[in-house]
């Protein structure tokens, strides 16, 4: 494992500014850059999936700490009832999301407000209400929309062979691509997987049943172990955490780049 790696990621990342990949953005409005307070990194998932114990291993990745800011769900209970924005650095934001155990209509529409920035940071989710918020995304303000999104699904979960999450996801695929969002897929608990399981053909095959879930492609597929209190934080999860970071990066500047060319090319045709 090389360490050179590790530290050169955690520069990049600890400096990282809105811009610092992409470079131009030919298509922005006038001082809109300006007005961002950085990349929005939307974690999504099913109940117990990980992302909380994720954001851990984010922290402690960076700071080179030995425990993170939030609750390790080691016993696959997750208990975020609100919009939990988590700046890491000046540069990025992890958006901490409520559990899902199966996703339906009204699910779809709260991961749609947050998609679209109807839910402000830090604000409380009701789910015994009706969310409001737009099914296409027109006429959201870019900075406060979320820039890529992170899907985590548990790689053991036998329900990922069965189809059952698929179906419930084809909408929000279809509004992810429609929309130009990036997504990646992290495949969490990989220490739970049997030696059947951890094969090549195996892990083969459940990268491919996630991406049809999540609709991500193979480069932004991760396996990845989930961090427990009181065990090591391993230099190779470290690494691997830290390569997310840097991949929901480009992906989110590239996110931002193509919502700012449709909404221009939106505009065009509107003046016709």
């Amino acid at each position: 494992m090389s360490l050179s790696k590790i530290n050169d990621l955690k520069t990049f990342l600890q400096a990282y500014e809105l811009g610092n990949i992409t470079k131009s953005f030919p298509d922005a409005e006038e001082g809109e850059m300006e007005d961002f307070d950085g990349v929005r990194i939307g974690l999504f998932g099913i109940t117990g999936s990980g992302k909380s114990s994720f954001i851990n291993s984010v922290v402690m990745a960076l700071k080179d700490e030995d425990e993170g800011p939030a609750v390790i769900q080691s016993t696959g209970a997750e208990g975020t009832i609100i919009l939990e924005a988590l700046t890491i650095t000046d540069g990025f934001t992890l958006l901490d999301t409520r559990g899902f155990d199966l996703l339906g209509g009204d699910a779809e529409k709260e991961i749609l407000a947050i998609l679209n920035g109807d839910i402000k940071d830090e604000s409380g989710i009701d789910r015994k209400k009706t969310v409001k918020t737009s099914l296409t995304g027109v006429g959201t303000v870019l900075r406060d929309e979320t820039h890529v999104v992170l899907w985590f699904v548990k790689a053991s979960d036998p329900r990922l062979h069965t189809g059952a999450y698929r179906c419930h996801m084809d909408f929000l695929r279809q509004q992810l691509l429609r929309r130009g969002v990036g997504t990646m897929t992290i495949l969490t608990h990989e220490d739970e997987l049997g030696a059947q399981e951890n094969t090549p053909a195996e892990r083969k095959k459940l990268a491919d049943a996630a991406r049809e879930i999540t609709g991500s492609i193979p480069d932004n597929t991760y396996f990845l172990t989930n961090l427990i209190k009181g065990q090591t934080f391993s230099d190779e999860n470290r690494l691997k955490v830290l390569e997310i970071i840097k991949r929901s990066l480009e992906l989110s500047e590239s996110t931002i780049k193509t919502r700012q060319t449709k909404r221009k090319m939106r505009a065009m045709m509107s003046k016709r």
